[in-house]
């Protein structure tokens, strides 16, 4: 990156989405969601199709990934976001150290495949390489 050119914060790029990880990481913090399957329900009824769609435009697979196995990669991504905040270790990292591991868990699983009773053992590659395809198209240097 250059010093012209700002980190890409997801924040700026998908804005409803920071505000609903946000929201929630509160809740989950005062105990307000205190299970699995209220956080789950919360997520599934946050990720309507016009809201898949806008993800999808920065992060190509966002919707083929959320589609998958009733949505349990969806859920799981959407858990690490809420988790990452309130992570004491995360709190103490410098904000531009902070904006690149929301990208990094926005897209870790972006094109897992979920298959039941199997594992997906080249997920992380093909993730990889949407990430790579994607992150200058957001402001990151190639």
């Amino acid at each position: 990156m250059t010093a012209e050119m700002p980190f890409p914060v997801i924040e700026a790029r998908l804005p409803d989405l920071a505000a609903f990880v946000r929201d929630l990481a509160g809740r989950v913090q005062a105990g307000k969601i205190d299970s699995w399957e209220p956080f789950a329900r919360e997520v599934r009824a946050f990720f309507v199709p016009w809201q898949i769609a806008q993800i999808e435009q920065a992060a190509p697979g966002w919707g083929a990934m959320a589609a998958q196995g009733e949505g349990v990669t969806l859920v799981h991504v959407t858990a690490a976001l809420v988790a990452l905040p309130l992570c004491p270790e995360f709190q103490v990292l410098p904000a531009r150290d902070q904006a690149l591991l929301e990208w990094v868990i926005l897209f870790h699983d972006i094109a897992k495949q979920v298959r039941p009773g199997q594992r997906d053992p080249l997920h992380a590659f093909r993730s990889a390489v949407l990430a790579a395809a994607a992150l200058p198209g957001l402001g990151f240097a190639k």
